[in-house]
């Protein structure tokens, strides 16, 4: 919020109001479009990384990496096997068969992995949903990978231009299930009173298999999809046996972090929580500021079957961090966490939307500690190239 407030404020050329390429200075950034929107300054880029020399094409919303793609190595492996395509044809397979820079959307593709009891029928089509509440749509990385394992998706995303450049540049395609350019409070208001006037038999076929709440962006996450009174109405769109995955990222033991941690839990107490990194040796409290992923059921804890070629569409990288998960569970040290907090449980659960405005504040520094993360990551003439 206080990121869209700067931009009201600020004189903005009409050319950003549509999509443009830039003029840039020299950087290891080619940036190919950009554009305002809802979310923020939205852009497009390609980004030689310094140490493997490779390119990965990227999108970003303000000072956020929403995702990317290893674009370069993808595009020589292609051009060595299809030498009479053109350029079209080339990029359109290479951006096919590219892998995330980030392993956190992998590892939400574990969803599939988590054990479900039979009281679902096995012929019935599967259903997700992945909500995107502020520009967590990122590249489609998790949506792509469900539909093809042909389970109907239904996206909720907020920015348009997200959902745009991530059907030009990173290969997203429709979701089966159907797209909603909205927040995801309109959509499960609109849908929990739709079903309240049906009869409950007639409603349960509807709920998910799979829910992906995934809504990080600029060192915050949106506070209003935090708390108490969000994840019992998202439970409620949840089938009794279904697999709930939630994306956060932060610092576990800071205040944000524990009023996040402490409200999940208070609603949804089996859980388990994977790390992009490794640090199950490592002291609870010297976490550094990392992507957290939860794994969630209603009525037990969820466990793994092993994954298979099959899973990852013979991805080699998919299956390498899929194979090797247990090996960045958390769920420990979040226990420990927990544990140690408990006392503080009634001031930092967030029971009602406005209790937002507490994690609202309590945020301010992981923002400007994510600022720092990502002037690290892509070089000072990447952020010349602004506007």
């Amino acid at each position: 919020m206080m990121i869209l407030m700067i931009y009201k404020t600020i004189p903005v050329s009409q050319s950003l109001c549509k999509d443009e390429p830039t003029n840039q200075t020299k950087s290891a950034t080619n940036l190919l479009v950009r554009r305002i929107s809802t979310t923020g300054l939205i852009t497009v880029g390609e980004f030689k990384d310094p140490e493997s020399r490779e390119v990965f094409r990227y999108l970003r919303s303000d000072h956020s990496l929403l995702g990317g793609i290893w674009i370069g190595p993808s595009m020589k492996s292609v051009q060595k096997k299809f030498s009479n395509l053109n350029q079209i044809q080339l990029e359109k397979i290479a951006i096919e068969n590219s892998e995330s820079i980030y392993s956190t959307f992998i590892i939400q593709e574990a969803i599939r992995l988590v054990k479900r009891n039979q009281t679902h029928s096995k012929k019935q089509e599967e259903e997700a949903l992945i909500m995107e509440g502020n520009s967590g749509l990122g590249i489609g990385v998790s949506a792509k990978t469900l539909m093809k394992h042909s389970i109907k998706t239904t996206i909720v995303e907020i920015d348009p231009t997200v959902y745009k450049y991530a059907r030009e540049y990173f290969g997203m395609i429709q979701p089966n299930g159907g797209i909603y350019l909205e927040d995801i409070r309109v959509y499960l208001n609109r849908n929990l009173a739709n079903d309240e006037s049906k009869d409950r038999q007639e409603t349960v076929m509807d709920k998910f298999d799979y829910v992906i709440h995934d809504v990080f962006t600029g060192g915050m996450v949106p506070a209003d999809l935090f708390v108490k009174s969000f994840w019992i109405d998202l439970k409620k769109v949840l089938k009794i046996d279904g697999v709930l995955v939630i994306n956060f990222a932060g610092l576990p033991s800071s205040r944000a972090g524990l009023m996040v941690l402490l409200t999940i839990f208070d609603v949804f107490s089996f859980c388990r929580t994977f790390s992009e990194k490794d640090f199950r040796d490592q002291n609870p409290e010297e976490l550094e500021f990392q992507n957290l992923v939860f794994f969630c059921k209603m009525n037990e804890v969820p466990e793994f079957r092993p994954v298979t070629k099959s899973d990852v569409l013979n991805s080699n990288h998919k299956f390498w961090i899929l194979n090797r998960l247990m090996n960045h569970e958390l769920t420990e040290v979040m226990s420990s966490i927990l544990l140690k907090h408990q006392d503080l449980k009634e001031e930092m659960v967030l029971k009602e939307p406005k209790d937002s405005i507490k994690l609202k504040l309590a945020q301010i520094p992981s923002a400007l500690n994510h600022w720092n993360v990502m002037r690290e990551l892509l070089d000072e003439k990447t952020w010349e190239n602004y506007y």
